[in-house]
């Protein structure tokens, strides 16, 4: 398959209005984000621990946010939502049930749109809401 065969059939698009949209801003900085073997913690590339950060959702810094996009959704654990100051009563409902990596599925309380900051990136969140012990207080998933 050719690329070249298709190029009458889409219009150009410029970088300026691809780049004025939030989200796209926002996938484009997460492309320029990069790692080395200098900031490896651990000395090795064989390990399989969790990425953990410290963001700002609100005005409140939060830390042991997990980046993994593998999730589909963004969780927020229901004592995470009490921490940022949201009342569960300001939670818009839902009626998705939510199953993780061991099976077991949790109702979601509802959800709920954040603006998570990281370091000098940020993005709108929609989260769902459950009431469960996790170790993370914020899962980023795939936006």
């Amino acid at each position: 398959m050719d690329p070249d065969d298709y190029k009458d059939q889409a219009d150009p698009v410029e970088v300026d209005e691809v780049l004025s949209s939030h989200l796209n801003r926002h996938a484009a900085c997460m492309a320029c984000r990069t790692f080395t073997d200098e900031d490896m913690q651990l000395g090795s590339t064989d390990h399989n621990r969790p990425f953990y950060v410290i963001g700002i959702i609100g005005d409140k810094m939060i830390n042991w946010i997990l980046l993994d996009c593998g999730s589909a959704i963004n969780l927020l654990p229901l004592r995470a939502l009490r921490a940022i100051g949201i009342t569960p009563n300001q939670l818009f409902p839902t009626l998705l049930t939510i199953q993780g990596f061991n099976q077991v599925r949790k109702k979601g309380l509802g959800i709920v749109a954040l603006r998570v900051k990281l370091d000098d990136l940020y993005t709108d969140a929609l989260s769902h809401i459950i009431d469960a012990d996790t170790s993370y207080n914020v899962l980023l998933g795939r936006p």
